[in-house]
């Protein structure tokens, strides 16, 4: 069953860059890191299925987890066509981004694009703009973004462009919960910490993409007294879909990543809870998780004495 999906996942995913190659872009339609079309909502988690898994034992992540902590891994993503790693790691304080001889296969990591770029713990990493900005979080309880000299490849050069504290978008305690941009680089999706309750804020951004250009006020929503939502993770991660209608986020280490309904685009308050969790395979403790921008893949990360990533795939 894993080889099977395994072989179709990477024929949709050479299809894709055959098709990339054509058009001459490495993104599909839509904006963010190259995602889905506008108005696309992610699907139901109960169409997902585990794959495969990866772990630094016995040496197959040994390219990018030896090269520098054995707990490298804190924050990832990919590219739109799969080919490019992009990796934080919290306890070198680096930004990496590496090349795949695999498609969406990180155990395949074969050369380093670019060069370590130094962010102070960084978090949350992500492919923005069509490639041309990586987000991130870093120790200072900061949002921010980094224009790249070239799409998809992360350098020494490249430094953070615009920055915004977490108190710019919602938080009023001291804390660092997951935050992302919309796909279009308009809204700052965050959960956050209000006067000792978990929230979930959402801020409009004057410039797309431009955290120096003006934040709007933030419409917050206390979910952990309404739909008993708690922000125990370390490392929890939170996305939302390009319809500004679908949230997806791991509250914990444990129960699995849960999805989120808001009846009005974009609008806190109208958020419910749906009743379907992807649930971890093995019951592994998770502290990271990505969703690929065309949402064939759901890619979860274990950082204990080692580092384990697992791949789902949407049947």
């Amino acid at each position: 069953m894993a080889a099977k999906l395994f072989d179709r996942g990477l024929s949709r995913a050479l299809a894709r860059e055959d098709q990339q190659g054509i058009n001459g872009l490495r993104c599909c339609p839509g904006g963010g890191g190259g995602g889905p079309g506008a108005g696309q909502s992610f699907p139901d988690l109960s169409g997902y299925v585990f794959d495969t898994e990866w772990e630094d034992v016995g040496g197959e992540l040994d390219t990018i987890l030896d090269t520098h902590s054995t707990r490298s891994i804190s924050s990832f993503a990919f590219s739109p066509d799969g080919l490019t790693f992009l990796v934080g790691n919290f306890f070198d304080d680096i930004i990496q981004t590496w090349n795949l001889g695999t498609a969406w296969d990180p155990s395949s990591a074969t050369t380093q694009a670019g060069s370590d770029c130094s962010i102070n713990s960084p978090k949350y990493v992500r492919f923005e703009d069509g490639g041309s900005k990586v987000s991130c979080w870093d120790s200072g309880d900061d949002y921010n973004t980094i224009d790249l000299a070239t799409n998809y490849v992360i350098t020494a050069g490249d430094t953070i462009t615009t920055s915004a504290d977490d108190t710019e978008f919602g938080s009023n305690d001291s804390g660092d919960g997951p935050v992302c941009f919309s796909t279009d680089g308009a809204y700052l999706v965050a959960a956050v910490e209000i006067t000792n309750q978990d929230s979930l804020a959402i801020t409009s951004v004057t410039t797309p993409y431009d955290l120096d250009g003006g934040l709007g006020t933030p419409d917050t929503y206390d979910w952990e007294a309404n739909l008993s939502v708690l922000h125990t993770a370390v490392n929890s991660r939170i996305f939302i879909d390009p319809a500004g209608t679908g949230i997806l986020f791991s509250q914990d280490a444990t129960s699995g990543i849960a999805r989120f309904t808001l009846g009005t685009a974009y609008d806190p308050s109208t958020v419910t809870k749906d009743s379907n969790i992807l649930s971890y395979n093995g019951g592994v403790s998770i502290n990271e998780f990505w969703i690929s921008d065309d949402f064939e893949y759901i890619f979860t990360c274990r950082r204990t004495s080692t580092v384990l990533v697992q791949r789902y795939v949407k049947v």
